[in-house]
C-alpha cells in the first residue's frame, strides 16, 4: 500500500533534545485536521526514533513510515483525534542546580506533550528557580551567556505553556528568600505540604526528585 502524500513537512535536524523536537511536532500537528498528514526530517540518531514512535503511541497519532532518508530519518503521522485526559503527574523538585533539574523538568514537559496532567511542586532550593531574580551558579553564567546551555527558566516557560500546574513551598520561599511579587508568573501557586500530599493522592504518578 502505498502511503498518503504529507499534507505538511517540517525539518527539525540538529535537534537531539526529544522534547524539544516533539514540541515542534505537536506545535505542527496542531494546525492540521484530523487524518491529515506530517513529514518530519530528523537526524538519524537511534534515540528519536524510539521517542517518536513512543510519543505518538500514546498520543494516538499513527506513525506511517519510519525510514532513513540520506543521512536523516524520516517520519510519517497521521493526525489522530484528541485523546481524553487518563494519567495525572505530580513532580517535586528540590533543586536549583541545572544539571540536577535537567531531567525532572524533561520528564515533566514530556508528560505534558503526552496528554498527562502535570502538577510540579518546587520546594528547598528548588524554589529559587521560579524567581525573577534567580542567577546561575558563577562557573555556569558564561555557558548561558553564551547559548551553550539554556537558562532554567527557558523549561519553565515551556512546562507553563503546556499547561503544568506549577506550586512553590510557601516555607522554602520564606527560606530562600524568595518574595510573590518575584515569581515569574502569577499563576505559580504558593502553598504548603497539605496541598502537595493532596495533588499526589489524586495522582496515579508521583515523581520526588
Amino acid at each position: 500500500m502505498t502511503a498518503p502524500s504529507p499534507t505538511k513537512s517540517i525539518d527539525v535536524q540538529g535537534t537531539h533534545a526529544s522534547t524539544e523536537l516533539l514540541e515542534t511536532v505537536a506545535a505542527a500537528l496542531s494546525d492540521l485536521e484530523v487524518d491529515d498528514t506530517l513529514e518530519v526530517f530528523t537526524d538519524d540518531f537511534a534515540a528519536l526514533d524510539t521517542e517518536m514512535r513512543s510519543w505518538s503511541h500514546v498520543t494516538g497519532h499513527e506513525l506511517i513510515a519510519a525510514n532513513p532518508a540520506g543521512s536523516s530519518l524520516r517520519f510519517l503521522l497521521r493526525k489522530g483525534a484528541p485523546m481524553p485526559t487518563v494519567h495525572r503527574m505530580a513532580m517535586v523538585v528540590s533543586s536549583d542546580q541545572p544539571s540536577l533539574l535537567r531531567a525532572p523538568m524533561g520528564i515533566a514537559k514530556a508528560a505534558a506533550l503526552e496528554g498527562l496532567e502535570v502538577s510540579a511542586f518546587f520546594r528547598d532550593a528548588g524554589v529559587r528557580v521560579l524567581s525573577k531574580s534567580f542567577r546561575p551558579r558563577r562557573r555556569l553564567r558564561s555557558a548561558f551567556s553564551r547559548g551553550e546551555r539554556q537558562h532554567p527558566h527557558h523549561d519553565i516557560f515551556r512546562l507553563y505553556d503546556h499547561g503544568v500546574h506549577i506550586y512553590a513551598c510557601a516555607l522554602s520561599m520564606e527560606d530562600y528568600k524568595v518574595e510573590p511579587d518575584d515569581l515569574l508568573f502569577s499563576s505559580i501557586v504558593i502553598a504548603e505540604y497539605a496541598t502537595m500530599v493532596a495533588v499526589m493522592e489524586e495522582s496515579d504518578i508521583n515523581i520526588v526528585a
